[in-house]
């Protein structure tokens, strides 16, 4: 008993966890042809999570430095949304967000400002009209519009926050939009573009659009660093180098929208029935990780249990094994301190 009051007295006082990524839902207004929810949609569960379970989920978790509210959906169609940042924020926590941005309207970008919220990520998979028919039901202009909109109530309050970034997933086939997107963006006020390739493939189809460190890739990366120079915005690519994963699953962790918990978003899709996901060419049945649940329990004695001690020991040899993440590591263009986004799949 006294150990357990040292150890949650330790864990209140210092981080351990680098980042808790909780999903807000599972519905999206968007259909993005290499999204599982796209290609599963027939089995795919469509679901929100409620205040009262968030809040259950966060007075279950400590010694988290940071609440990243993104999953399988698009945030912003969760109503309860802004009162989980706005209890987030009482706790002291940083919070980021992720978001297509067509649901950015002027009272969402004030709010996001008056809430202070610490980072927003806008989702974009090529440049123009290649992201929209990539991004299906989405839209490159909106992103924009989005941006536009958060950068006034920013310069109307005198505020930093939200820090604005871009996720973005790099197409073999398109691979060059990234010089385009670069030189675009010195127009807007966006931090740090985070790049990163497919990594979980549902269709033999998107397989070939799966870009590995080939020199071709290398040279244009380069390239790309000696322009960056001018534009000055950080940028961070996730590339396939070395045994690793990105999203450092050692020290963080997903919550799904009913509190279970998984390393990361790719290892607890929502869906009813088993499905079939694609690496190296080779098809595999997708098998969940549920590690524990935090609606029931605290994120110490999940983090303790057998289940999740073992697979720490063992990920190699798990999903991850199959999984194009855990063959990439963090490949920075330039030093940055902003990179908390957790790379996925959005």
């Amino acid at each position: 008993m006294i150990l357990d009051k040292i150890e949650k007295i330790f864990y209140k006082y210092f981080y351990f966890w680098k980042w808790a990524q909780i999903e807000p839902t599972t519905y999206c207004n968007g259909s993005c042809i290499y999204c599982p929810r796209t290609v599963y949609k027939n089995v795919w569960i469509n679901a929100h999570l409620s205040l009262k379970n968030y809040l259950n989920i966060l007075n279950n978790i400590f010694s988290v430095r940071m609440i990243y509210l993104q999953g399988w959906g698009e945030p912003f169609l969760n109503q309860e949304l802004f009162e989980m940042i706005h209890q987030t924020k009482k706790n002291n926590l940083l919070i980021g967000i992720t978001s297509n941005g067509t649901l950015i309207t002027e009272d969402i970008a004030k709010k996001l400002v008056e809430l202070k919220v610490d980072f927003i990520s806008f989702s974009l998979a090529g440049f123009e009209k290649n992201n929209d028919i990539i991004r299906k039901n989405t839209s490159f202009k909106k992103v924009f519009e989005a941006i536009e909109l958060i950068s006034k109530y920013k310069n109307f309050y005198n505020s930093s926050k939200p820090v604005v970034h871009i996720a973005y997933i790099w197409f073999k086939s398109i691979y060059k939009d990234l010089k385009f997107l670069i030189r675009f963006l010195k127009n807007f006020e966006v931090k740090e573009i985070v790049v990163h390739p497919l990594t979980f493939v549902p269709s033999r189809e998107l397989e070939k659009e799966v870009i590995y460190l080939e020199d071709k890739f290398l040279k244009f990366a380069e390239q790309l660093k000696e322009e960056n120079q001018k534009v000055k915005i950080h940028i961070y690519f996730i590339t396939n180098k070395i045994h690793s994963c990105p999203d450092d699953i050692l020290r963080s962790f997903f919550v799904n929208f009913n509190g279970k918990v998984s390393p990361c978003t790719l290892s607890l899709l929502p869906v009813k029935n088993q499905v079939i996901y694609y690496f190296r060419n080779k098809a595999f049945f997708f098998k969940p990780i549920i590690l524990g649940n935090l609606l029931t329990e605290n994120l110490l004695k999940v983090w303790s249990n057998f289940q999740y001690k073992q697979f720490r020991r063992e990920y190699y040899n798990s999903f991850c094994k199959n999984c194009y993440k855990l063959f990439l590591t963090n490949f920075p263009m330039e030093k940055t301190s902003y990179h908390f986004i957790p790379s996925s799949t959005k």
